[in-house]
């Protein structure tokens, strides 16, 4: 394990590397398969937030919605974006009008004014980095600004300590290290429910983590995102082997849910 603190790969290099090293993108077309092809067979216009290289979405896409014309991606890390653009160039049609936009979403104010209002909204492993106050704001700003009145949001989250036997890796170390703890499934859909949404359909998954190949991509993971920063970057690596140094494998479970408006 490298726990050199002159490594400076990117939070998206980072990403991409702990997907490859996992099952994630298997487990990923397994849940989408559970979904009933009809039930987006209206959807043509979609919104994405924090799609990230965007790999999960497209796959998602391509699977469920058959009749994509319109494809809006707000995305905030600029590395992100250009692998995202490059994988809609290479595995969606070129007759799809796709834009995107190197913002938050919280400053995003939406494409066009003429622009027709979204039939679908995938928010995958985005909300996260969203503070509560925000994050109300903005299923506020879906619903009333950006979707139809029949649209829906699909959302995928990890869980951590709720309807899992398995807490979430990176929240356990952050757990240890007295960091803050980011938001998973079960919040996020309360906050939903006590607003009035319905959370319409759920789906769950689990994927595996080979610790001998991932440790480094998760300890940078970690050091990326902990709030407060570390003053020393190795107490990550430490917390890592007393928390899993003598399993081969971690595990990770979360959900997939669509929510819809009540009214």
């Amino acid at each position: 394990m490298d726990e050199s603190k002159s490594d400076v790969t990117s939070n998206c290099q980072t990403f991409v590397n702990l997907r490859a090293q996992g099952t994630a993108y298997e487990e990923y077309k397994k849940l989408y398969d559970e979904i009933d092809e009809d039930y987006l067979k209206n959807v043509k216009r979609v919104i994405v937030f924090g799609s990230g290289p965007g790999l999960s979405e497209i796959t998602f896409l391509k699977k469920l919605v058959k009749n994509l014309t319109s494809l809006t991606v707000v995305e905030k890390d600029e590395e992100c974006l250009e692998l995202l653009k490059m994988n809609v160039k290479n595995y969606l049609s070129d007759e799809i009008n796709f834009s995107h936009y190197l913002t938050t979403a919280q400053n995003w104010q939406g494409s066009s004014e003429n622009d027709d209002k979204a039939d679908l909204i995938l928010i995958f492993h985005f909300l996260y980095f969203l503070e509560e106050t925000d994050r109300k704001t903005f299923y506020r700003n879906c619903f009333m600004n950006w979707l139809k009145q029949n649209g829906k949001m699909f959302i995928k989250l990890h869980k951590d300590m709720h309807d899992t036997d398995n807490s979430y890796f990176l929240y356990n170390i952050y757990r240890k290290t007295g960091r803050k703890l980011y938001v998973e499934s079960h919040t996020v859909k309360k906050e939903l429910e006590e607003k009035g949404y319905m959370i319409e359909k759920t789906y769950h998954y689990k994927c595996f983590y080979d610790l001998n190949a991932s440790i480094n991509s998760i300890a940078k993971l970690a050091i990326i995102h902990a709030d407060p920063p570390y003053e020393d970057d190795t107490i990550v690596w430490r917390t890592l082997r007393k928390l899993y140094g003598g399993q081969g494998k971690i595990c990770t479970t979360g959900e997939l849910f669509s929510v819809t408006n009540k009214c």
